[in-house]
């Protein structure tokens, strides 16, 4: 059987900025380590991270003797990096076969995708488990195996430098609530995976490693049902389990009583898609028709965070339509609720896509008050006017202050700590390198 591997293409540099701290960060593809999982034969999966591809080739020689290499783009950020990847393979290897798949960038970009890597590249659309048995026996007519709508276990034996990580599992997938700026705005929300499953695969996932890990629950949308909770509660304690995790959700999902018994059961931080606190911003963005409900459901449920003491992220998105008094309302909510709120990202909403799928995006938010979209750096990026008032560099200077305001650095280095930064990466090393920064380039606060 002819040798595969994995790669998770890494980037040229941290899109967010090339401070030190931003290179320690480790973003595990667990939809590659998925797709890995399934194949009969052992697939290792390597991380390209910040690494260029002469030197992530360099550190896995081994790469280039393998016969087929899947290459998963994770974002346009990856693009160039994989332009050069596939270049070095092929130089070194005539013979390799190479798969590239990564439906967010590829399916609705087509033609821009294929244009940019050489003809014998295999590209592929949707989910990369409707091809595991063809890539497997080289035959593009075999039986699909998988189904690709259910998470299936991941193998973290196959991970290459797993140390380097904090474990995710993968929860449930898609989410389907219509809201504008969403990828999975019409994807529709998979069943949970059930809680004893999810707890074996995790009793699998840490017996892996030799220290204490914490795990995050991949979700979209995580949306328990009260039966879920239960389950996945008495199955934790009957193991005498005591890992903690983190996973993501909408403010108007999760309830107090749900909460409380998650916490019980490990829950440690609890990232939350507010988005916004501005009535007129929560229907813009299609993330209620009812906004007074939906901003009554947000207090609430970081309430029971603060009661819980579950460390609540609070997501703030600046999107087209956004004046003074908006962000003022977002920051009152803000204000309100600080002692409930552990820290706070907030970004300007970006476009992803060339084309037509560019042009969808400029002509939504131009109707919901946007002045148009401009390229960044990175061509499939696209930074937004995002009014007359907050032009795109004005919106990420907001986001600066209000991340400043709302994040200290200790909470900051929590967060990213728990589910983000190599384990190795600690403590001293960030604040050492937090010290070196500018204020204009410090997403946190003192």
């Amino acid at each position: 059987m002819s040798k595969i591997v994995a790669v998770s293409a890494g980037m040229l540099s941290p899109k967010k900025g090339n401070e030190p701290y931003r290179r320690a960060h480790r973003y595990l593809n667990y939809g590659l380590l998925g797709l890995a999982s399934k194949f009969r034969a052992k697939v290792p999966v390597y991380h390209g991270h910040f690494d260029s591809p002469t030197v992530f080739l360099e550190k896995y020689p081994e790469i280039l003797l393998a016969d087929t290499v899947l290459l998963s783009l994770p974002s346009f950020y990856a693009v160039e990096w994989s332009q050069i990847l596939v270049r070095n393979l092929l130089k070194n290897n005539k013979n390799v076969k190479v798969h590239i798949g990564g439906r967010w960038v590829i399916d609705q970009n087509w033609d821009y995708i294929v244009a940019k890597f050489p003809s014998d590249v295999v590209l592929h659309k949707g989910m990369g488990e409707l091809i595991v048995s063809q890539i497997e026996t080289s035959k593009p007519d075999a039986p699909i195996r998988a189904n690709p709508a259910s998470p299936a276990p991941l193998n973290y034996r196959l991970l290459v430098d797993r140390n380097a990580f904090q474990p995710s599992v993968e929860v449930s997938r898609g989410c389907g609530l219509g809201c504008a700026f969403c990828e999975e705005a019409n994807e529709r929300l998979t069943p949970m995976k059930p809680a004893v499953t999810l707890l074996d695969e995790i009793e699998d996932i840490l017996s892996c490693y030799d220290d204490t890990r914490n795990l995050y629950f991949e979700s979209s949308m995580f949306a328990p049902s009260t039966r879920w909770v239960q389950e996945f509660s008495r199955e934790y304690h009957r193991r005498n389990m005591s890992f903690k995790w983190r996973t993501e959700s909408r403010v108007d999902v999760l309830d107090a009583a749900k909460l409380s018994k998650l916490s019980g059961a490990g829950l440690d931080v609890l990232d939350l898609g507010l988005e916004t606190a501005s009535p007129s911003q929560v229907v813009n963005m299609g993330k209620s028709k009812n906004p007074i409900a939906y901003l009554s459901k947000a207090r609430e449920i970081l309430s029971a965070c603060e009661i819980n003491d579950v460390k609540a992220k609070v997501n703030i998105l600046l999107y087209p339509g956004e004046s003074q008094k908006t962000i003022d309302e977002t920051l009152a909510f803000l204000v309100e609720n600080k002692n409930a709120v552990f820290g706070v990202s907030t970004y300007p909403v970006v476009v992803y896509g060339m084309g037509e799928r560019a042009i969808y995006f400029s002509e939504l938010y131009s109707n919901q008050g946007a002045l148009g979209i401009q390229p960044t750096d990175t061509e499939g990026v696209w930074s937004v006017e995002i009014s007359e008032e907050i032009d795109a560099q004005r919106s990420k200077e907001i986001a600066l202050e209000i991340a400043q305001t709302f994040m200290p650095a200790e909470n900051y280095f929590a967060l990213k700590s728990f589910s983000y930064l190599d384990p190795r990466y600690g403590r001293d090393d960030f604040l050492h390198d937090a010290s070196t920064l500018k204020c204009e380039e410090r997403p946190f606060g003192e």
